[in-house]
């Protein structure tokens, strides 16, 4: 292999690492994701004074109930939706970059012992460095916990995206029911894991929503 070959190999590998540390060096650096409230906007939580009232048959008695209005309805629904998206969009995000990660190790791999076996010690030391050096960084850049960590975002979100979306009324109580784990879905999703197990807190997540959707 000559050298410009094996320089053009370096340079696809620096630039995919790049582009994986430049895409979202704050949230690395913070641990704090400042794009998706922003995206989703701050789901309402409702209470009995604002809302219209409506007579519900409850044995034995009919009583009135709070009920959310259809705009607030809409509003919900838009903010689930666009939940469901961006966290899809995430997940899918961090899996190419463990991909693309994993095809530049390769790739700095076989340069490198193509390099040893033509004779180039210098070309192949380089490469050999190169290669431990992504091999490191991807211990320390949490990229496929960041993965599993949206895909589990992305499904109690599309869980809330199907029970909401037949739903043509709501009383408070049920728009709460949804309002408030999508709330604390945003919350998550704001905290980024970093290098470790994230399997507790993917834990912490399904059973900490899948309580208040459930809680109609």
């Amino acid at each position: 292999m000559s050298v410009y070959k094996q320089l053009v190999w370096m340079g696809t590998a620096t630039l995919l690492l790049a582009g994986v540390a430049r895409s979202s060096w704050l949230s690395d650096v913070t641990g704090i994701n400042i794009d998706v409230s922003k995206a989703i906007g701050q789901p309402i939580i409702l209470n009995d004074k604002d809302q219209p009232h409506a007579i519900q048959t409850l044995p034995p008695l009919s009583v009135p109930v709070a009920m959310a209005k259809p705009e607030q309805i809409a509003i919900l629904k838009t903010q689930i939706d666009k939940t469901v998206d961006k966290f899809s969009t995430e997940s899918g995000k961090y899996d190419s970059y463990a991909i693309s990660w994993a095809v530049a190790s390769i790739a700095l791999a076989l340069a490198a012992a193509i390099a040893g076996f033509l004779r180039k010690p210098v070309a192949a030391g380089v490469l050999s460095l190169v290669v431990m050096a992504s091999t490191g960084a991807a211990k320390e850049i949490p990229i496929r916990e960041r993965a599993s960590y949206y895909q589990t975002l992305y499904g109690q979100a599309l869980t809330l995206q199907l029970d909401v979306a037949v739903a043509d009324t709501l009383t408070k109580d049920e728009f709460n029911s949804y309002s408030i784990p999508l709330e604390k879905l945003l919350l998550y999703a704001s905290k980024l894991p970093g290098v470790g197990d994230v399997g507790p807190l993917i834990t912490e997540i399904i059973k900490d929503t899948r309580v208040n959707t459930s809680s109609k």
